[in-house]
């Protein structure tokens, strides 16, 4: 069976912090990471997870974030489907 997803994927920078800042206070961050994020990337690992294997169809773009991002992707899901850019959306490349 081939399952598949279909939708978008974000880029999201977590910070890890001493404690959750009172309102209006600065805290400074102990540590920060990107990840791969957005309901198609979860939802697409996810479903890899379960089914062994999963492609995710979504828009990357790109630059170093949309290629690091379909990097990250590909650790977790068989394929990823992306479309080179918004004025090409059926024009698919496959990222194995």
């Amino acid at each position: 069976m081939n399952l598949a997803v279909v939708g978008h994927v974000e880029w999201v920078e977590f910070v890890r912090v001493e404690r959750v800042p009172k309102p209006g206070e600065i805290v400074h961050a102990l540590e920060t990471w990107e990840e791969a994020a957005g309901g198609g990337a979860v939802a697409a690992v996810q479903l890899a997870k379960l089914a062994g294997s999963a492609t995710l169809f979504t828009a990357l773009g790109g630059d170093v974030i949309g290629k690091d991002q379909c990097e990250k992707l590909q650790k977790f899901i068989m394929s990823i489907e992306t479309a080179k850019n918004l004025g090409e959306l059926f024009e698919l490349t496959t990222a194995r």
